[in-house]
């Protein structure tokens, strides 16, 4: 299995994958992806805008995820 290793500046932001909440957030890892897919990263916090990214997953040690999200309450793709 592969694992997505997410961090957002700045951190406490909570991660959704594939549209389903992992109950986790940043700076956490994901883990028990199939490697060889694309999934969908969403990040929100509360007064931020929400940050998504397709992100390939591949084999062999973890993928880095990293996110910077903006102050106000539009969504940034």
């Amino acid at each position: 299995p592969a694992t997505l290793y997410i961090v957002s500046e700045p951190f406490g932001a909570e991660i959704a994958v594939n549209g389903q909440s992992t109950g986790l957030k940043t700076p956490e890892s994901v883990d028990g992806l199939a490697p060889g897919r694309t999934y969908k990263v969403t990040l929100t916090r509360k007064g931020y805008q929400t940050w998504e990214e397709d992100v390939e997953v591949v084999g062999g040690g973890p993928k880095h995820v990293s996110a910077r999200l903006i102050p106000g309450g539009r969504k940034r793709k």
